[in-house]
């Protein structure tokens, strides 16, 4: 949960994010170097699941 969240935009690309949580801790998150739409090869998202895990396919997504 979080009390406030700021954005900051640098030439209209997201460069900062501060976080205020309901506890009173301030999170600062600085972003440089982005890559807007990137060419990403698709076998960074294949997910093989180990063995000795139960993998559980929700078809309502």
């Amino acid at each position: 949960m979080f009390s406030r969240v700021r954005l900051l935009f640098k030439d209209s690309v997201l460069s900062e994010l501060l976080l205020d949580d309901t506890l009173g801790q301030r999170s600062m998150i600085q972003l440089s170097n982005q890559q807007l739409n990137p060419e990403l090869d698709e076998s960074i998202f294949t997910f093989d699941p180990p063995d000795d895990i139960d993998v559980i396919l929700d078809s309502g997504l």
